[in-house]
């Protein structure tokens, strides 16, 4: 496999999503309430939650903090609307992509390097990203 697959494909390691409707694109006109999915793994976003960083920052937005144990749940939130924000891994982030929600990448934990690759069949003719067009996912592991 080349590595610019490799490394396009780990860059959804952490995919943060969010646009939905309670969020602004003006800093006069700031949401009421944010909600922030997330997951008990070490990361920034612990350390803004655990400072209060955002509550902070935002005084008169409800900032709303709501755990999840996986990115499949944070997928269903993002897709059901109760969460406008949340960490995600690798699959869950491809699963979110493939399946149109609004996901926007705006922070990478990790790349974790060879911890998490793509593997296909030697005859199966991938060489490229572009080769995975129309292709279905069959494992994650």
């Amino acid at each position: 496999m080349k590595k610019g697959i490799l490394g396009l494909l780990l860059c959804f390691l952490v995919v943060v999503s969010g646009c939905s409707s309670t969020t602004s694109s003006s800093e006069n006109d700031l949401p009421k309430e944010i909600r922030l999915g997330y997951q008990a793994s070490p990361n920034g976003e612990l350390l803004a939650k655990a400072r209060s960083s955002l509550e902070k920052k935002y005084p008169d937005t409800q900032i709303n903090w709501i755990k999840f144990e996986s990115g499949r749940d944070i997928n269903n939130a993002i897709a059901g609307g109760s969460i406008d924000f949340g960490l995600v891994g690798t699959p869950p982030g491809a699963i979110g992509v493939a399946n149109k929600l609004p996901y926007k990448v705006y922070y990478l934990h990790d790349i974790i390097g060879e911890s998490e690759a793509l593997v296909v069949k030697k005859d199966a003719g991938i060489k490229s990203l572009h080769d995975l067009k129309g292709k279905k996912n069959r494992h994650y592991f």
